[in-house]
């Protein structure tokens, strides 16, 4: 049995602590995928957090327990070192060249690749104990899982199919699309959340200002 084989399966072997819900209907067909199928397309790990995504550290560390369920994204722990270009690079590589053993382990280079844009995202991933990041800067990791993930084409499975069709439904909602618009415009910069926290203010007073007078107005008529 070759050493890859015995290393792919130990990190694969136990199944999904917290399955993702089917969603009502799974109508893909699932054949390769690219990540520029917009309608599927998982946003980063910011932009997921924008519309009120959590994210949490699945139950194992078997890279195949990833998960969504009622905006909260499971995912397992893993230790970036040195290593672990070299190790992701070659199990890829010895899924391809071997037809029907499965391709657990480019579908999960995939995900974490489209979660991952930038320095921002390794941190968010960070933050919550799914990235252990030995390398130490957050941009070099990032970079890292780009470069693995460029151009990438997965056979879709189902498991990955219905987590992303459920991520893409929850995201699309209209009032989670406000909120992450809020986000971006109010809350990212402090000068801007400065100018809002004024602007409510002094709408605030003026509505206070306009009952009072109106009062008084009354007052005085009776």
């Amino acid at each position: 049995m070759h050493v890859l084989d015995v290393y792919r399966k130990r990190v694969i072997q136990e199944e999904p602590s917290h399955p993702t819900p089917q969603p009502k209907q799974t109508n893909r067909d699932w054949s390769c995928f690219e990540a520029q199928d917009e309608e599927y397309f998982i946003r980063s790990a910011i932009a997921l957090q924008e519309v009120g995504i959590s994210f949490k550290k699945s139950k194992t560390k078997s890279l195949k327990d990833f998960s969504f369920d009622r905006g909260v994204l499971r995912l397992p722990t893993l230790l970036l070192d040195n290593n672990i270009e070299y190790i992701f690079l070659n199990l890829i590589a010895f899924e391809r060249l071997h037809i029907g053993i499965g391709n657990e382990i480019t579908s999960f280079i995939f995900l974490i690749g489209t979660i991952i844009d930038g320095a921002m995202d390794v941190s968010i991933l960070s933050q919550n104990g799914i990235l252990i990041n030995i390398l130490g800067n957050d941009q070099v990791v990032a970079n890292l899982f780009n470069s693995m993930s460029k151009d990438i084409c997965v056979e879709i499975t189902k498991e990955l199919d219905e987590m992303m069709e459920s991520m893409s439904h929850y995201y699309k909602k209209p009032w989670k699309r406000w909120r992450a618009s809020l986000i971006r415009t109010y809350f990212r910069s402090p000068w801007a959340m400065v100018s809002l926290v004024v602007a409510t203010f002094i709408f605030s007073f003026t509505i206070i200002q306009t009952i009072y007078t109106v009062r008084q107005f009354y007052q005085k008529e009776c």
